[in-house]
């Protein structure tokens, strides 16, 4: 199962003061959803990275090989950084591994909280150290040191989703899982067998594990239909060596229309006998 993000990149009718950085197969930038900063209000930065055809960079868990995308800040004082916002990832399948990652470009957000006593007409920079690690079919580790300044404005709130980058790429990321689905699963040496009640019908589903070395990435994941919704069967690592309480991830569900819809879950499992 192979996903593929449609970012519509329209960065020419939004300038930024920034700094980019290519190295060998990869360019990255910092960017910001706003023009400004408001006293109070978060401001989301993103590391924008596009990548030559046929390579990518990793997902938080990069498969059977790789290594997840990292970033270091250095903020003014009061300022503080939140975790990557990571997009749906893409199943990227190679003669003896499966990983998954991004290929072509991606955004990897990252939410930052403003202090309430700024004065409009302040700048402020913004520092990060990136590293990464971009394949095809050799890997090369890359790294860079990227800025971005930006203005305090006035009071009032920027308008969100002005940058049509960002706002492309949140539409992308998974959201909570309904309630009312009602996850649960088992586990045996062989298999994790996972069950989820839906109110509607759904055609398809793919698990992106969270934590590397739970699931065999290679392996068919089994998805069938039930009265009430679906279930879903995974091989298990051979490297799993302990039974583990859950299962987290992004399970992506296919509607009976074809839309792919991202969620977040953690699956309770029982041991199964």
């Amino acid at each position: 199962m192979r996903l593929i993000l449609g970012f519509a990149l329209l960065l020419s009718c939004f300038p930024l003061v920034a700094i980019s950085q290519t190295t060998d197969h990869a360019k990255v930038e910092l960017l910001s959803e706003t023009e400004s900063l408001t006293p109070g209000n978060p401001v989301t930065l993103g590391l924008h990275f596009t990548m030559d055809k046929g390579w990518h960079i990793y997902w938080k868990n990069p498969g059977d090989a790789g290594m997840p995308t990292s970033v270091s800040w250095k903020l003014p004082v009061g300022f503080k950084a939140g975790k990557i916002l990571w997009p749906i990832p893409q199943v990227i399948s190679l003669p003896s591994v499966t990983d998954y990652g991004y290929e072509n470009e991606v955004l990897l957000m990252v939410p930052v909280t403003v202090p309430k006593n700024l004065k409009p007409g302040e700048l402020f920079k913004f520092s990060a150290k990136v590293q990464w690690l971009v394949c095809n079919e050799i890997c090369i580790p890359g790294e860079a040191d990227l800025q971005l300044e930006l203005p305090v404005g006035s009071s009032a709130p920027p308008k969100i989703g002005n940058n049509p980058l960002f706002s492309t790429v949140r539409q992308s990321l998974p959201s909570r899982m309904p309630a009312s689905w009602k996850p649960s699963g088992t586990l045996d040496k062989q298999q994790f067998a996972l069950t989820f009640q839906t109110p509607e019908p759904c055609s398809g589903a793919f698990l992106f594990p969270s934590l590397p070395i739970q699931i065999n990435n290679t392996a068919v994941q089994t998805f069938q239909t039930t009265g009430s919704g679906f279930t879903l069967t995974i091989k298990r690592s051979d490297q799993l060596v302990t039974d583990v309480q859950k299962l987290a991830g992004v399970l992506v569900v296919k509607s009976a229309d074809g839309k792919q819809t991202g969620y977040e879950v953690t699956i309770p499992l029982s041991q199964s006998k």
